[in-house]
């Protein structure tokens, strides 16, 4: 019983149980059957709204279409008018290039007139200074020559005293020798006349046929020689004497016989006694400056004429000085002189070993050869060599000349001419005119020494021998070297071209020697230099000069003048300012050291100082943002419009607005205008901004979503 009890109640709670699990069932797919037409729903909802966001879409991408077609217009608007602009430019400063070349040439043509004029100026100067010294030569000649006149009058008073006492008793006792040899001359003169007259181009200037140089007092010889005749005949020697107008005899012979004229002289004789069988006429004898002239050798037989030979007789005088002794270190000078002077073309000198001595014509016509500094290896015998102009059976005449050098004396300069001393400055590498005495000289002489340091003597820099064409150096240096026009040093006008280092500063001593006298002319040069030496905090500009002595003061600028510099000295001779680093705007610009004399002259050497270059830019993007961003945007947008759906539209469609701006948001374009597109500080900034106009906040509610969805 008990178990068919159990059995009913068991069937009884199955049954009840199976009812319970029918309506929970029936509760359960209820519930389901509920919720899912609540997500069906809400998609039906997210659909709309995702299809009315994809027409909003397709909207923005019309208006960016026609906004990019717009702004693609105006810039192509703003590129021709920047264009224009841009060729008005260039033509603009193709004009003043054109210009600027157009200056450049009227300013070198104006550079090389005043070169020219400056040129002019100093031949006009050098000129009127020659004729001012001549000028002044000749009026101290003109004194002397008084001097020497009224000496004259005084000696010819006192032998016309003595003339009066004497000449009575000559006259009487000449006058018979007198009549005797007037009446001689007169029948000499009547042949001479008649042979004038037979030859009147013997009369004529430069008809000869030979030249004969001979020095004075030296023997020479007059050539003159005809086949030997067995027939009688007479030869005669006639001369002229330079500047006279009528020939004189010399000799005449015939038969055997000779005849003396006027112008025979005791020294004057035949080579060859027996010229009747030899045929030698010539005339040998010791001339003087008396006999310089025209000789003249004619044959006649029977009253004609066999030959005729005319001969000029040129004398060549030789002076050497100093004379009588030539001491070491003095200047040797040869001077030769041919009268009459159109019987040569030139005159060279040699040295005994064969070399050809440079040499010149002076004012006073002679031919001038000079060794300065002469040494006792200069001893010998040098050739003066004359060469004849025109007819000359000789090409050339040399002559030997003795110069003997004194080895146990030296030349002492007692007459030595100190200029003014110069004082100036430069910088390094710049060249520098180291002027010399002016004038003509023979040699010039440049010594150098250092005040800075403790030095004993100055030291040699540079010796030229202008006759000698030597230059000697101790230590040849490219940084000096003889000046160029307006100076000729070959000439005898010197000045020295210095390219200074900053150690060559000091005193400079140029010499010029003239014969034995010395002129010196002193130059105190101060050399600048600037350099910099950088550190990892700052830039240090050092200024530095040598000869301090005639320096004054020296320090920094700034271009801009209100800022004061810090100044200090470690050194002399040297000046440092510095410039913290980094470089900024203030610190950067032009240092200026200026260096003053004592004389008062200045002299200038900059240092820029520029600022570091700047960083290359970031480069900017597109103006347009891509497709592929806007795109992104939109799963999340469709999230937040389904999330408010959600929250039972509690913020309407209305409740959202879109700006598509770039910064004030005003503009409900995606561009704004063109002004403040051109200010804005990203040009490619479009973004979209939503901004909720109810109390919720999109950006909270997305935050609420994406927990959820997690």
């Amino acid at each position: 019983m008990k178990q068919k009890y159990f059995v009913k109640s068991l069937r009884n709670k199955l049954r009840s149980a199976e009812i319970e699990i029918k309506a929970l069932k029936e509760e359960l797919i209820r519930k389901e059957m509920v919720k899912r037409l609540t997500e069906t729903n809400t998609n039906i909802y997210c659909l709309g709204a995702l299809t009315m966001m994809a027409k909003e879409l397709k909207t923005c991408e019309a208006q960016c279409d026609a906004l990019k077609a717009k702004h693609h217009l105006e810039m192509s608007q703003v590129e021709d008018s920047w264009r224009k602009k841009v060729e008005v430019l260039q033509e603009d400063n193709t004009a003043k290039k054109e210009m600027a070349y157009g200056l450049t040439s009227e300013n070198n043509k104006l550079k090389d007139e005043v070169r020219q004029k400056d040129k002019f100026i100093l031949k006009v100067l050098d000129q009127k200074h020659a004729e001012s010294i001549a000028f002044f030569k000749c009026v101290i000649a003109l004194i002397v020559k008084e001097k020497e006149l009224k000496s004259c009058e005084t000696q010819c008073d006192a032998m016309k005293a003595s003339h009066l006492v004497v000449l009575p008793q000559l006259e009487e006792t000449w006058r018979e020798e007198v009549e005797d040899v007037r009446a001689e001359d007169v029948a000499l003169e009547d042949e001479v006349t008649l042979l004038n007259e037979e030859h009147p181009e013997l009369t004529q200037k430069d008809n000869w046929d030979d030249v004969v140089v001979a020095r004075e007092g030296s023997s020479t010889t007059l050539v003159c020689a005809y086949p030997a005749l067995r027939s009688p005949f007479t030869f005669n020697w006639i001369a002229k004497s330079l500047g006279a107008d009528e020939w004189k005899l010399v000799l005449s012979a015939e038969k055997g016989k000779e005849f003396f004229g006027s112008a025979w002289k005791a020294s004057m004789q035949l080579t060859d006694p027996n010229f009747q069988d030899t045929g030698v006429f010539s005339l040998f004898f010791s001339p003087t400056m008396e006999d310089i002239g025209l000789y003249s050798c004619s044959i006649r037989q029977q009253e004609r004429i066999l030959k005729e030979r005319i001969i000029l007789l040129a004398i060549l005088t030789v002076t050497v000085l100093p004379s009588p002794i030539i001491p070491v270190h003095s200047t040797l000078r040869m001077n030769a002189r041919v009268t009459p002077e159109n019987a040569v073309d030139k005159i060279t000198w040699t040295s005994p070993e064969g070399v050809t001595i440079k040499s010149e014509k002076t004012t006073n016509r002679e031919t001038e050869a000079k060794l300065p500094l002469v040494r006792y290896t200069d001893n010998g015998v040098y050739v003066c060599t004359v060469h004849p102009w025109g007819k000359s059976s000789s090409p050339i005449f040399p002559f030997s000349v003795n110069v003997t050098i004194t080895a146990n004396r030296q030349a002492l300069f007692t007459d030595i001419e100190y200029g003014e001393e110069i004082f100036t400055a430069t910088q390094v590498q710049r060249p520098l005119l180291l002027k010399c005495p002016g004038g003509k000289g023979d040699l010039v002489k440049l010594q150098w020494k250092s005040t800075d340091k403790r030095t004993n003597g100055m030291k040699g820099v540079m010796l030229y021998d202008r006759w000698r064409g030597t230059t000697t150096s101790p230590q040849p240096s490219p940084r000096v070297e003889l000046a160029g026009p307006p100076y000729n040093a070959e000439a005898g006008s010197f000045a020295i071209r210095l390219t200074p280092e900053l150690n060559d500063g000091g005193l400079y001593v140029c010499e010029v020697h003239l014969n034995d006298k010395i002129t010196i002319q002193s130059t105190r040069v101060t050399v600048m230099k600037v350099k910099t030496k950088r550190s990892s905090s700052k830039l240090e500009l050092i200024c530095l000069y040598s000869e301090r002595s005639q320096v004054q003061t020296v320090k920094w600028n700034h271009q801009n003048t209100n800022r004061q510099l810090q100044m200090s000295t470690s050194s002399l001779g040297q000046i440092t300012t510095t410039v913290p680093l980094p470089i900024t705007p203030d610190t950067a610009g032009t240092y200026t050291c200026t260096l003053t004399l004592s004389n008062g002259q200045t002299i200038l050497a900059t240092q820029a100082v520029t600022l570091p270059p700047e960083e290359p830019g970031v480069t900017a993007p597109s103006m347009l943002p891509s497709l592929s961003a806007l795109l992104l945007l939109v799963p999340l947008v469709a999230a937040a419009v389904g999330v408010l759906l959600w929250r039972q539209k509690q913020i309407s469609h209305r409740d959202i607005e879109y700006s598509l701006s770039v910064q004030s948001g005003e503009v409900e374009n995606v561009y704004e205008n063109p002004d403040d597109i051109r200010q804005g500080p990203a040009l490619d900034s479009v973004y979209m901004d939503l901004k909720p106009r109810g109390e919720d906040d999109v950006y909270k509610e997305l935050e609420r979503y994406e927990q959820c969805q997690s």
